[in-house]
């Protein structure tokens, strides 16, 4: 099997055409002061390559499959007329070869289609294409030469070599361009040009957009997909020159977005340019364009929307939100409610600690309900944040106020039964809280329900003692009064003695009488 490393031999060279390949191949592949201008080329002096050609429909099929990589189809095909296409056959069998990424079988086929017209310069001018496609310049080059020699001539298939040549030499854009529309007005259906005129164009349209050519760059960028539709390099630099050129940052996005859904790596730039379309929404007063900008960036990590505009814009959605999902939760609707709210934490862009972040929020608007006096309001606002994450501080003291402030309103209303409920609620949320127990024990107490207000009275002195602010003598008298209706005399005479033992205080003078008095009457009963 030969080496595609090694260079392919040389003819023995007339002098004549070894002047006309260095004249050729220094107009390819020169430096810029002896380049031809963009668009021109010398025009090739054989006759037109198109009598060399099978031009059957599925030949010409197949070397269009060949030209877009589409392998796929172009294989089977090519395994059933090869046969048929004489020295194209082997040529086209090289080009497949190379496609799949065989480096070494494809000379044997370039040699025999060689060997079977040495004087046709289309092995000359595929296999010149072929080292180029997989970097071995030189080799290119003396393909290139040697085709010319045995041709007699520049034809344009070898004409496109140097063009494709050039494309793959770095800063040989310019040229190969040049060279390749040469090729193609001596002979417009010149096969295999779509992909090398698509990545000259595309070369073209890089350069003029790195030197702020920007009309330029469109025009070349569309003719590159014009030639290679569905080359991602070219539709990618084509959403970055509309952007830029146009600012059309919606079109652009668009085509990115189609890219990385076909699987090409421009999550990246998808994710900046969507920031950079958020900024310029933004700016313009645009809010939903902006948000679903900056959303689209968050989503691919764009670290640029954590930060500066971008954040504050974020931060003032989500207050938006939840300024929104305050009016549903006061209102009762529940559905809203929660959709302003994962709303919210969307924007915030938090996760868990999003939802945490909210919660805090509907307890500082909880707060500010209830100093306002509106205790209903209040009530379904701590429900709120209790919903969006029951871990916020500060979540059971507020519920069990709001409670313990609602029961103290059914007071005012004459509402024993309600406030009751009221200050059972406030029991249960903040189990901890020494008021709630004693407002519960004490309601129990004014009901007659003494045996109920017993344990509420008596877990109300322990918390309050546990709190540093301990309730005192008119609990304690409370709960023995409570022990003693409800047949717990012992308890009560404990309790009793227990508080008459504690040091006493001038302001208890009174309260200690009456106990002592109550002792005595339950001693005496016993």
């Amino acid at each position: 099997m030969s080496d595609p490393t090694q260079r392919t031999p040389r003819h023995p060279a007339c002098p004549r055409f070894t002047a006309l390949a260095l004249v050729a191949l220094l107009a390819g592949c020169g430096g810029a002061e002896s380049s031809p201008s963009e668009g021109e080329g010398g025009a090739p002096s054989a006759a037109s390559s198109k009598l060399r050609r099978d031009g059957r429909a599925e030949v010409v099929q197949l070397r269009r499959w060949l030209d877009e990589g589409r392998t796929d189809l172009a294989a089977p095909m090519l395994d059933a007329i090869q046969p048929e296409l004489g020295l194209e056959g082997p040529l086209l069998r090289a080009r497949l070869a190379v496609i799949q990424g065989d480096r070494g079988a494809w000379l044997q086929e370039i040699e025999a289609s060689r060997a079977m017209n040495p004087a046709d310069p289309r092995p000359y001018a595929t296999a010149a294409e072929l080292y180029a496609a997989i970097g071995l310049h030189d080799s290119a080059r003396d393909e290139i030469a040697r085709g010319m020699e045995a041709a007699g001539a520049l034809t344009p298939e070898l004409q496109r070599a140097q063009g494709v040549l050039a494309i793959t030499t770095v800063g040989g854009g310019k040229i190969g361009l040049g060279l390749l529309e040469a090729a193609l007005r001596a002979d417009p259906e010149l096969p295999f040009m779509g992909r090398p005129l698509g990545q000259a164009n595309l070369l073209s349209a890089q350069r003029a957009m790195a030197e702020d050519q920007g009309q330029l760059a469109l025009e070349r960028i569309q003719r590159s997909l014009e030639f290679d539709p569905t080359d991602p390099d070219a539709r990618r630099t084509y959403a970055e020159i509309i952007i830029a050129e146009n600012r059309d940052f919606s079109g652009g996005i668009a085509l990115l977005e189609q890219l990385l859904k076909d699987g090409e790596p421009v999550g990246d730039l998808v994710a900046r340019m969507s920031w950079s379309a958020g900024v310029k929404a933004q700016v313009a007063g645009d809010r939903a364009a902006a948000r679903k900008y900056y959303l689209r960036a968050r989503e691919l990590r764009c670290a640029e929307v954590e930060q500066g505009m971008a954040k504050t814009f974020f931060e003032s959605e989500a207050r938006g939100a939840f300024d929104a999902a305050v009016l549903a939760a006061v209102a009762g609707e529940t559905p809203s409610l929660r959709l302003r709210v994962a709303e919210a934490v969307g924007l915030l862009g938090e996760g868990e600690r999003g939802r945490y972040t909210i919660s805090g929020w509907f307890l500082e608007s909880a707060a500010a309900a209830l100093a306002d006096g509106d205790t209903q309001a209040a009530g379904q606002l701590a429900a709120a944040a209790r919903d969006t994450d029951p871990q916020v501080p500060g979540l059971a003291e507020l519920s069990g106020a709001i409670y313990i402030q609602r029961a103290v309103e059914a007071m005012g209303k004459q509402d024993l039964e309600g406030a009751l409920v009221f200050a059972e609620q406030a029991t249960l949320v903040d189990p901890d809280d020494a008021m709630a127990h004693h407002l519960l024990g004490e309601l129990r107490f004014h009901a007659g329900r003494f045996a109920e207000a017993a344990p509420a009275l008596e877990r109300a002195l322990r918390n309050s003692e546990l709190d540093g602010e301990p309730l005192g003598f008119e609990v304690a008298i409370m709960l023995a009064r409570c022990q003693g209706e409800s047949g717990q005399k012992d308890d009560a005479i404990a309790t009793l003695e227990e508080y008459l033992r504690r040091p006493a205080r001038a302001d208890e003078a009174q309260l200690r009488e009456v106990a002592s008095a109550l002792l005595r009457t339950l001693r005496e009963g016993s």
